[in-house]
């Protein structure tokens, strides 16, 4: 019943619009219990006709997150910190396994399907976005999971 709760909240945006970026199928994977870390995945949009620039993210209930990128560079997969995202007007930005997501780390609690994490997007100018993200099941052909971060 979670399950179909939680697929339900996806058609709906995650958040309000701050700047007028749109937020879209935010969710935090299912990791493995005691993981250290987890990872955030949405989709982002700018409707507007200036550009948004996200600067940092935090979120409730862990020690830290960071804006990352993961790529891979002379076949050796590698991730770094990431400064800003910057979305255009009119651009998608997806933050997805393999390219820009948000790393969780050090949860205060362990999470199970059909938790919350709030997260707060801060943009170039001080103002900031809530965005809640469904904590569920890997999501096989959406956004994937996020096990390459150890536990």
């Amino acid at each position: 019943m979670k399950y179909l709760a939680a697929l339900a909240l996806l058609a709906l945006p995650t958040t309000g619009f701050a700047h007028d970026l749109a937020v879209r199928d935010a969710y935090v994977p299912l990791a493995a219990p005691g993981a250290t870390v987890h990872a955030a995945y949405m989709m982002l949009t700018n409707p507007s006709a200036e550009p948004e620039q996200i600067v940092s993210v935090s979120a409730q209930g862990y020690a830290m997150a960071h804006i990352h990128k993961s790529e891979v560079v002379n076949d050796v997969a590698t991730m770094s910190m990431v400064e800003m995202i910057e979305i255009s007007p009119g651009q998608t930005v997806m933050l997805e396994q393999g390219g820009l997501h948000i790393m969780l780390m050090k949860p205060e609690a362990a999470l199970a399907e059909g938790d919350t994490v709030v997260m707060t997007l801060e943009f170039a100018d001080g103002t900031t976005q809530l965005v809640e993200a469904m904590v569920m099941p890997l999501m096989k052909g959406m956004h994937g999971d996020h096990s390459g971060h150890g536990s």
